[in-house]
Formats: structure tokens, sequence, C-alpha cells
């Protein structure tokens, strides 16, 4: 083969795509793709490393990425907080944002055996990169998807963490007793009206029921989640959202009058509001 088939094929690829995602996009898909299947880097693409053959198995994940299809639901892996965890079309895939969340709290407690509660938990990136990062923490996740808490098991036994699963509605179930420490959730917060401002490869691939919320209940989670964490925190227990960059002083509000307090909006690193938190008070 050509020292330059390499290149060619990078530039081949990235060509492509550019009709459906901007240059610095398009050109991470292809790396991840010449990586995935042909084991190179991009050290080796600047290189003009030579291959033998190009594997049908890169040929075909590059066709569907061009169809539309996410390439980690491809791939069937996503990095998250510097793990990567396998996802397909039952959960999202995990976002940077999410990320930001999950530093927040590994930052703010220090504390070693917290339990914890994820609501919502989808490929289980959160409670499993929690149970990693924290000191010993006692970990559960809970989510209304079967299919979805059977990717999150996997991740569990991938990255050896023993937690607790629980197939529940949080909207009508009780939570799981425990006397929670921390409480955290990433539940559906994007409203049916904003559904024309989604990506097509977002809209048409990820699961819907962990995206949207009704136009006229844009909190609906959040009021059932703050609720019931009131009951099932610990004293000075902390819940933690991540939000609707348009609904944070909603959210805000939604905690001071379930009764939590020291609540704090927190922003993104573009400068969205995306998180919040609340803590029950002390006793006395």
């Amino acid at each position: 083969m050509s020292q330059q088939f390499v290149r060619s094929l990078f530039l081949s690829g990235r060509n492509s795509l550019l009709r459906h995602y901007v240059k610095e996009e398009a050109e991470t898909i292809v790396c991840w793709l010449i990586e995935h299947f042909m084991g190179l880097s991009r050290v080796d693409i600047l290189l003009d490393r030579p291959i033998s053959e190009v594997p049908l198995a890169y040929s075909e994940a590059l066709e569907q990425v061009l169809a539309g299809v996410p390439i980690q639901y491809v791939l069937g892996e996503a990095l998250f907080y510097g793990r990567t965890f396998l996802v397909d079309s039952n959960v999202l895939i995990p976002r940077r944002e999410t990320e930001e969340l999950v530093h927040w709290i590994i930052q703010a407690h220090p504390q070693s055996r917290l339990r914890v509660l994820d609501i919502g938990t989808g490929s289980g990136c959160i409670p499993i990169t929690l149970a990693l990062e924290l000191q010993h923490p006692s970990v559960h996740a809970l989510d209304i998807s079967e299919h979805a808490l059977g990717v999150a098991k996997k991740n569990a036994q991938r990255h050896h963490v023993a937690m607790a699963f629980h197939q529940l509605d949080v909207l009508n179930d009780a939570l799981p007793p425990g006397g929670w420490d921390i409480i955290v959730s990433n539940p559906p917060y994007v409203t049916q009206r904003e559904a024309t401002s989604i990506l097509p490869h977002v809209l048409d691939h990820e699961p819907h029921l962990a995206l949207f919320v009704p136009d006229h209940a844009p909190l609906l989670f959040y009021a059932a989640i703050t609720s019931k964490a009131m009951d099932s925190l610990v004293p000075g227990g902390m819940l933690y959202v991540e939000i609707n960059e348009s609904f944070g002083e909603e959210t805000r509000q939604l905690f001071l009058e379930t009764g939590l307090e020291k609540v704090e909006i927190k922003r993104d690193m573009q400068g969205k509001d995306r998180m919040v938190r609340g803590q029950k008070p002390l006793l006395g």
C-alpha cells in the first residue's frame, strides 16, 4: 500500500462527514473509527503509516455515521470522566456537562462511606464514576427501563464496581430506603417544543423516554425528585441535578419551596445554567 493511504483514508472520511459535521467533529469521528478498527492513532495518521487493507467493518461503520447514527452507538461505547462505557440506543450518550456535574460532587464530598443514589441511571456512568472516585461509598442506581439497567449492569461489571440496581418509576414509586447522603439525577428535561432545535442524530437515535418532558410540565421530574429526596436524604444530605438551561431559576425556586436550603445554581463550561444542588436541613 502507498504511504499516502492512511492519510488519504482520513481525508476521504473527513470530507464525507463535512456534510453533517463541522470540521473538528468530522476529524474526531474519523480518528475514532480508524483507531477502533485499525488500531492507528492520530500520530499514525500524521506520520502516514502504511496499512495492508481497509477493514470492511470500518467502511460499514462510516456508512452508519453518514446515515446519522451517533458514533458512540456505532462503536458501542463512549468516554466519560476518563473511562469507556458501553452504550446502545436504550441509553443516552454521556455528555460533557454531566461530567461537570459528577466532578462537582466529587470535589464537594471527600468523606468516606457515603450512601449515594442515582435516579435515572441510563448507562450507569454517573454512579459508577462516583463509586470509583469517592471514598468507599455505597452506591445504588435506579431506572424505569429494564434495558437501560441491563447496560448499566454491564458497565458496573466492566469497571469492577459492586453496586445495587433498582427498576422503578420515580414519578410513581417510592425511592429505595437507605438514608442517602447524596442523591443525584440527570432526568429528562428537554421540552417537546425544543425538539425542533435538536440535531437529527440525537433526535432520531437517542431514547426519547430519557430526553423529553411535556411543554406544560418542564419540571415534572424535578418536582418528584425533590419531594422524595426530602424524605430520603439524611439531615444535611445533598441533592444534585442536571437541568435545562432555560429553567435554572425555576428549579432553584422548586428546591427552596420543597424545603431544601443552601440552594445553588452552577453554570457549565459554556456559561449555561446546568446544575443545581441543595441540602436537606440539619436537625435542630
